[in-house]
């Protein structure tokens, strides 16, 4: 509609523009939103009209009324005019019947209103209205149908000049001098369609337009009032190029006329024309579109551009060249209907979302004004801006695809609410008797005048301002609206509100019809503000924290009725100063309700102790106690709760170890020795090892704690000399090898008062001191001796034995045997042992063997002695050991009955007998008779207790009789064992030596 209002051309078929319309309106839902600032109402239309029928915008004022266009119920259009009450219709001048009637292009001019009329034949005239009636103003020519006076109307030299279609289909520049209409020639042969198209524009004292050239091509025009001439253009445009009027109209800047142009190669640039030619103004780049749609700010020309890239962009042109501003996004474009507000220029944006919003350019850069909502694309802000009431206004399509009236007011965008549920405002908005009129399509479909009233709510709340105690209640009561919505949510009026802590600001919404505002009442309370702490509290115990170890935090108070006690929790002191005057509690005076700000000190008392923590209590009647968290650390005394000892005594060569026992945080021991500091001695155990002589002397150890130090008692020490390391006895250290133990006591002498101790080469000390001798090769030893009053060691002497021979490893003699019948046999075992028991067939307590003269002797000992055997048994000995008991079998003895053995008597002349006289033992002599043995290996040895052999004398062949003389008065008093063994018996006897 836009581009028939500028043309001043009635559609060709009203019908289908109105389906335009309702088709984009079909797009929509209703929607309500929340506004401020603007009251709008509907204006009743005067008579019923129907669907996309009703008041149809175009507005002008004149003689103290405003006018437009209306569609009436008979589809006729008509004048209508509004008186600031209600609206009424002017009669048409004939009869126009549908879509025919008032046109377009009102204009005042001398005291009466001019328009475009298509009349009943559908000829298009100059309408008059003087304030009373309408009249038409016959045409030049005969202009058949659909021809004649197209409007784009200008007030020229006290004349009304526009644009007409002639009876030859051509356009002309037509002139109205208040009584009649006349032509102004075409300056060339201009033909259908072609001739003046309008647009006109008054510069330099002449009247200004486009034309369409014989060519088809568009020039600028040029009158006088009289006679119509050509401007040449600056290139070779041909058909439908130079001053073409898509996009544009001429505007004057800088003593120039200007205007979009389309060039000889088919792009868009801007033209100017001096008074005297035209020439064309470079685009900013080398491949975009001067878009047109101008404006004037800050002396300055802007309009859209289409860049390169195929974005459209704000141009500015200085009166030199044009450069690209540079859009408030990536993505988005300009698009049209750029106004002046505020000092800044305004215009719709399309951004990179899709989304329309409203673009501010403040001569520098541009910016976006956020909208209203979060729509989808293609919603937003539509264009059509008005400024009014010091606010900026527009259309708005919200969210829900419907018109809305936009407010801009400088900060921020708001949505005023539509009079009823319906599509929304038209936009063709003006001023009138301080109010602000549009066209607007109401929820039936009807269009009506709407008018937005600036609303004048006059809201208040009582009382405004009060002051309570903490913790009392607030009644509140607002007046100058119908509803109220409180900041808090409720909807009650007065507004109650109990237990108040705090100063509060209590605000309310008011509204009544679509118009709100805002009040706010604001409640003081008795308060004390306190801040957080800052600092550390330490100290040592007994002594309270001194600077900089100390807590601080600020406190002030408002609306109060008393002063402030400052409350110091257990362990604490405050002060208002950091160094001096701490106590318990302090006051800060109040003056006229207010306590200044103040830092408060806090140090721990000198009575603290450990890890302290409370809250510092900040009281004033009337106000709600403050506290406010403390916390510092005492650190504790070193102390010694256990002394060293007083004294020790220990051998020379030992480790000797003494400590102390602390409590409280210490951070060193440094021990001493007298006065001397002792390197590596820096525990709470003093320990010193191999100790000699020197050492003897007295200890003490420095405690130091983080707090304090202090010096232990004293430990003295006393050093015991240790006896000198055994001698060696002249005794050979190589032996024959025996399955007798051997003692090893008589190969080291020990001195007087001390007592020998035998060791494994492994560390072990061997006791008793005995070791067997069964293995050939070299064994190792070591002996000290211990001092018997002192309990000292020696050091140790190296003892080496080598063996010469391996013994025999049985066990018994003989393990198996064939005798005659009668024979006397003698089985013998070669375990030592503590106790012998013999067995026959079998190891149970039946088959034990007691003494019987007649049948076995030696049943005890390790020889038995089987008398006149009889029959083949098996026989078995369990010797009782240091290791346990072992048992010997079976020793088979097997009976031949075919041969007869020596009378019983031979035999017995041939039992192993050994004899000692004396016993007990004297003059350190042992005396002894061994008989039985003759012709056969014998070995008489000497065995202490202990199994060390003291003497031994072997025969490979004895004689009947073996005497026995050996001196061991060396050896001391005690029982020996002297026993006698040939390859068939043994005989073991106990001494006892005095």
């Amino acid at each position: 509609m836009e581009h028939f209002v500028r043309m001043g051309t009635a559609p060709r078929n009203p019908f289908l523009y109105l389906l335009l319309w309702a088709g984009l309106w079909l797009l929509s839902a209703p929607a309500l939103f929340a506004q401020t600032g603007l009251q709008q109402s509907l204006i009743a239309n005067p008579d019923n009209a129907g669907t996309y029928q009703g008041y149809q915008g175009q507005p002008i004022v004149f003689n103290n009324a405003l006018y437009g266009l209306y569609l009436n119920e008979s589809g006729v259009y008509q004048l209508a005019k509004y008186n600031g009450t209600s609206l009424t219709l002017i009669a048409n001048p004939d009869n126009a019947g549908t879509y025919e009637g008032y046109d377009s292009g009102l204009i005042v001019f001398k005291n009466a209103l001019y328009g475009v009329y298509r009349n009943a034949s559908r000829v298009y005239q100059l309408v008059k209205y003087n304030g009373t009636s309408s009249t038409l103003i016959a045409n030049p020519d005969e202009a058949p149908t659909y021809l004649g006076y197209y409007g784009q109307p200008i007030v020229f030299n006290d004349a009304l000049y526009g644009k007409y279609m002639n009876k030859s289909g051509a356009y002309q520049l037509v002139k109205y001098n208040g009584t009649s209409l006349t032509l102004i020639a075409n300056p060339d042969n201009a033909g259908n369609y072609q001739g003046y198209h309008g647009d006109p524009i008054v510069f330099n004292n002449a009247l200004y337009g486009r034309y369409m050239n014989a060519s088809g091509a568009y020039q600028l025009a040029k009158s006088n009032g009289t006679s119509l001439t050509l401007i040449a253009n600056p290139d070779n445009a041909e058909f439908y190029q130079g001053y073409v009027d898509d996009l544009d109209y001429p505007i004057v800047f800088n003593n120039a006329l200007y205007s979009q142009y389309l060039n000889a190669s088919g792009a868009y640039q801007l033209a100017k024309y001096d008074g005297t030619s035209s020439t064309l103004i470079a685009n900013p780049d080398n491949a975009g579109s001067y878009e047109g749609h101008s404006i004037v700010f800050n002396n300055t020309l802007y309009g859209q551009y289409l860049n390169a890239s195929g974005v459209i962009q704000l141009a500015k042109y200085n009166g030199t060249s044009s450069t690209l501003i540079a859009n408030p996004d990536n993505a988005g474009s300009y698009q049209r209907s750029p106004i002046v507000f505020n000092n800044a220029l305004y215009g719709q944006y399309l951004n990179a979302s899709g989304v329309y919003q409203l673009a501010k350019y403040d001569g520098t850069s541009s910016t976006l004004i956020a909208n209203p909502e979060n729509g989808p694309s293609y919603r937003g802000y539509m264009s059509d801006p008005i400024v009014f009431n010091n606010a900026l206004y527009g259309k708005y399509m919200n969210a829900s695809g419907v018109i809305q009236l936009v407010k801009y007011d400088g900060t921020s965008s708001t949505l005023i609410a539509n009079p009823d549920n319906a599509k929304g405002c038209d936009g063709h908005s003006i001023v009138f008797n301080n109010a602000l009129y549009g066209k607007y399509l109401n929820k039936s479909g009807v269009y009506q005048l709407v008018t937005g009233v600036p609303c004048a709510l006059s809201l208040s709340i009582n009382p405004s301002s009060l002051t309570i105690t903490a913790g009392g209640s607030v009644t509140l009561t607002a007046s100058g609206a119908t509803t109220y919505t409180w900041s808090n949510g409720s909807t009650a009026n007065p507004l109650i509100v109990s237990n108040v802590t705090s100063a509060t600001a209590f605000s309310v919404t008011g509204v009544t019809g679509t118009c709100s505002a805002t009040a706010t009442a604001s409640v003081s309370v008795a308060t004390i503000t306190a801040g957080t702490t800052s600092g550390t509290i330490t100290a040592c115990a007994g002594t309270a924290s001194a600077l900089p170890a100390v807590q601080q935090f600020n406190v002030s108070g408002s609306t109060l009725s008393g002063n402030i006690v400052a409350s110091a929790p257990l362990g604490f002191e405050l002060s208002t100063t950091a160094s001096t005057g701490y106590a318990a509690s302090l006051t800060l005076t109040q003056s006229s309700g207010v306590v200044a700000n103040t830092t408060i000190y806090v140090r721990s008392s000198a009575s603290a102790s450990g890890n302290l923590s409370g809250n510092v209590s900040l009281a004033s009647s009337g106000a709600t106690t403050q506290n406010v968290a403390v916390s510092g650390t005492v650190t504790p005394l070193a102390t010694i709760t256990a002394q060293p000892v007083a004294s020790s005594s220990v051998c020379a060569g030992t480790t000797v170890t003494v400590s102390v026992s602390t409590s409280g945080p210490v951070s060193s021991y440094q021990w001493y020795k007298g006065g001397t500091l002792l390197s590596g001695q820096t525990s709470a155990t003093l320990t010193l090892t191999n100790l000699s002589t020197t050492d003897a002397g007295s200890y003490s150890v420095v405690v130091t704690g983080n707090c304090n130090s202090l010096t232990s008692t004293a430990f003295s020490l006393t050093i015991v000399a240790r006896p000198d390391a055994p001698a060696l006895t002249p005794a050979s250290s190589s032996l024959a090898a025996t399955l007798t133990p051997l003692s090893l006591t008589g190969f080291a002498l020990a001195t007087t008062g001390n007592s020998l101790h035998f060791f494994q080469a492994g560390g072990s000390e061997l006791s008793p001191p005995t070791i067997n001798i069964t293995t050939a090769g070299v064994m190792s030893f070591w002996v000290g001796q211990t001092s018997n009053a002192s309990g000292c060691k020696s050091s140790l002497t190296p003892l080496s034995l080598t063996i010469t021979a391996t013994p025999t490893s049985q066990t018994a003699t003989p393990t198996s045997q064939t005798v005659c019948r009668s024979t006397n046999v003698t089985l013998n075992v070669t375990v030592e042992g503590t106790a012998y028991q013999w067995y026959k067939n079998g190891t149970t307590l039946a088959n034990k063997l007691t003494e019987l003269t007649s049948a076995q002797r030696g049943t005890t000992t390790a020889t038995l002695t089987l008398v006149n055997l009889q029959t083949t048994a098996d026989y078995y000995c369990k010797i009782t050991t240091p290791n346990g008991v072992q048992t010997v079998g079976p020793l088979k003895v097997s009976v031949n009955f075919g041969c007869s053995a020596r009378p019983a008597a031979e035999e017995a002349d041939l039992q192993l007998l050994v004899l000692v006289r004396p016993n007990p033992i004297v003059d350190g002599h042992l005396r002894a008779l061994v008989k039985g043995a003759q012709g056969q290996a014998l070995n008489v040895a000497l065995y202490s207790l202990q199994g060390e052999l003291v003497n031994q004398q072997v025969w490979d062949s004895a004689p009947a009789e073996v005497n026995l003389d050996w001196d061991i008065s060396q050896r001391s008093m005690g029982v020996l064992l002297l026993r006698a063994q040939t390859p068939t018996q043994q005989q073991t006897i106990r001494l006892i030596q005095n």
